[in-house]
């Protein structure tokens, strides 16, 4: 039943296996992170494609891995969602990151879309990483982007339960 995200997760993994974040994390923590909130908001049919998503989310940013590659490894709805998910630096550098954000939260397709609020769920839920200051500002910028996509977009119960989530973890690093 999960063939397909097994295959992302060995992928995910060896892809990022000498790869550390700032403070120190292992790389592959992230996407892992990211596929076990997947884990908690959906059941059924979509769960196996959406971990695959979930582990992929970043590789071909970081990894060495190209979309042909996903293409014939994961399929072509697996590929475009992590395509999707692929941060667009040229864009991020004209527009910044909170308006390209806006952008694309409202661009993405429902699958992605799901997996990118899992990723900002992660975000915020390891701000207090980061100095004060940089807390709020990060948490702002969330906040700021998800209004937009309530407000411009139609949702899904999970889209929306992990806005629940999210608004919830932003409302403690607020107070």
């Amino acid at each position: 039943m999960f063939e397909l995200s097994t295959k992302a997760y060995n992928y995910c993994v060896t892809s990022h296996i000498n790869q550390t974040r700032r403070n120190g994390e292992p790389y592959a923590q992230r996407p892992l992170r990211v596929a076990g909130i997947m884990m908690q908001e959906k059941e059924g049919e979509k769960l196996d494609r959406l971990l695959s998503i979930a582990f992929l989310h970043d590789i071909l940013e970081y990894g060495e891995i190209s979309y042909q590659t996903l293409v014939e490894e994961f399929g072509e709805a697996v590929a475009n969602c992590v395509l999707e998910l692929t941060s667009n630096g040229s864009k991020v550098a004209k527009l910044g990151k909170e308006e390209y954000l806006k952008e694309l939260m409202l661009e993405l397709s429902e699958e992605a879309l799901g997996v990118k609020l899992g990723i900002m769920l992660d975000d915020v839920s390891n701000i207090y990483e980061v100095k004060y200051a940089k807390r709020v500002e990060k948490a702002q910028e969330i906040k700021s982007v998800i209004i937009n996509l309530i407000d411009n977009r139609s949702l899904t119960i999970m889209q929306k339960n992990l806005i629940l989530q999210i608004n919830n973890k932003i409302d403690e690093v607020m107070s």
